[in-house]
């Protein structure tokens, strides 16, 4: 469905965010299939690069806001595709680290690249200060709702 908000200027506020979430996730999926990353897979590897060193699976899924059980799926996941290994922690062997590889280290630019192109894309159908308003209107939004 389009919506025009001339049109449709009284839809639910909560339509308006899951239909433009749909769209954005969309065209987020499709930059990225190219490369074969997901957001998830980004954003874990986005981690690792910043973390510069192995960084234990416990501090990624804080950092993604996710579960162990998840993060460990999804470090399963990148261990396949070769984009990362994991090694016991030289300072605790109870610990598991994820460790990018060069493959992992290459993949990373690209993908943040295509997200470059989303962020523009999105920008082009926004004047820059509907794109300031819009922003400023989603962190009003996120400060009011409380988290779980």
């Amino acid at each position: 469905m389009n919506y025009n908000s001339q049109k449709e200027p009284n839809l639910p506020i909560h339509r308006v965010l899951r239909l433009a979430a749909d769209r954005v996730q969309a065209l987020v999926d499709a930059s990225l299939a190219p490369i074969a990353l997901t957001m998830p897979h980004l954003l874990f590897l986005e981690h690792l690069t910043h973390a510069r060193q192995g960084v234990p699976l416990g501090h990624v899924a804080n950092a993604l806001g996710c579960g162990r059980s998840n993060i460990t799926q999804l470090a399963d996941r990148l261990e396949r595709l070769g984009l990362i290994i994991r090694q016991a922690d030289q300072a605790d062997r109870r610990s598991i680290q994820a460790v990018l590889t060069p493959r992992g280290r290459s993949q990373y630019p690209a993908g943040a690249a295509a997200l470059r192109g989303v962020e523009e894309q999105l920008r082009r159908g926004l004047s820059p200060n509907g794109a300031r308003l819009l922003v400023a209107c989603l962190n009003d939004l996120t400060e009011a709702v409380p988290r779980d």
